[in-house]
């Protein structure tokens, strides 16, 4: 008997390419109990505060927002 096998694909949407927004605003912020607007107000802020790439400050926030929550990232 031939084993199948079965081709797997995870997909992720990092740069917004493939639907409108980030994956996290659809479940990852809102379950942290966030406003996505206000989050982003805070990564801008903190981009430009400590003159970084938002990409890193927007996953910098989004560590810090869940480990204040409980969830160990």
């Amino acid at each position: 008997m031939s084993k199948t096998h079965t081709t797997v694909a995870i997909v992720y949407d990092f740069d917004g390419t493939l639907a409108k927004g980030n994956i996290q605003e659809n479940s990852f912020i809102p379950d942290l109990g966030l406003i996505t607007k206000k989050f982003w107000e805070e990564v801008k802020e903190i981009t430009e505060e400590n003159e970084m790439d938002e990409i890193l400050a927007y996953m910098y926030l989004l560590i810090k927002k869940a480990n204040e929550k409980g969830v160990m990232i």
